[in-house]
């Protein structure tokens, strides 16, 4: 059975992007939707006192030579646009047997304020891992509708909310 606080962060993030709520059924402790061709995943944190908003953005093949560089590097760039996006880069779980990494973008949405807040921290969030997947995507191979995630409930501690705004069609 899902956690009313997120079930109702749910609603209320579908109440801002004007779009109508899921059915009851439709919301456990995950939840998915697409932006585009991202596959969002939007998961009840450990915790219960937060969300957790993740998408795929690709993967770091374990043959290419420079697989630890690139890691560094879209790790680096991940910390230095913390200021303005409260997502961040992660590796999605321990690398596969021929040494590739599967790489998202995380963010974390509290729960612990009213359901309109708190959906609107997850729209913020949702924005956030979108910029983050747009960035990246184009480096890494796999693209970002192709990598699962092995565990979206994995949290990135992130704090502050980015400023900028993405426009969500249905």
């Amino acid at each position: 059975m899902a956690d009313t606080r997120f079930v109702r962060a749910i609603d209320a993030l579908y109440a801002v992007l004007d779009l109508p709520a899921p059915l009851r059924g439709e919301v456990d402790e995950t939840h998915v939707l697409l932006a585009g061709d991202t596959q969002v995943t939007i998961a009840l944190a450990p915790n219960g006192r937060a969300a957790i908003v993740s998408a795929p953005v690709g993967h770091l093949p374990g043959t290419d030579p420079l697989r630890a560089e690139k890691g560094r590097t879209l790790l680096k760039a991940s910390l230095a646009l913390m200021r303005s996006n409260a997502a961040a880069i992660v590796f999605d779980g321990p690398p596969a047997a021929d040494g590739s990494r599967a790489v998202r973008a995380s963010a974390r949405a509290s729960l612990e304020e009213d359901s309109l807040v708190a959906g609107e921290r997850l729209k913020l969030a949702i924005e956030d891992v979108l910029d983050l997947v747009e960035i990246h995507t184009p480096t890494l191979s796999g693209g970002s509708q192709t990598i699962p995630l092995a565990n979206p409930r994995a949290a990135a501690d992130t704090a502050a909310a980015g400023a900028e705004t993405l426009i969500f069609r249905p």
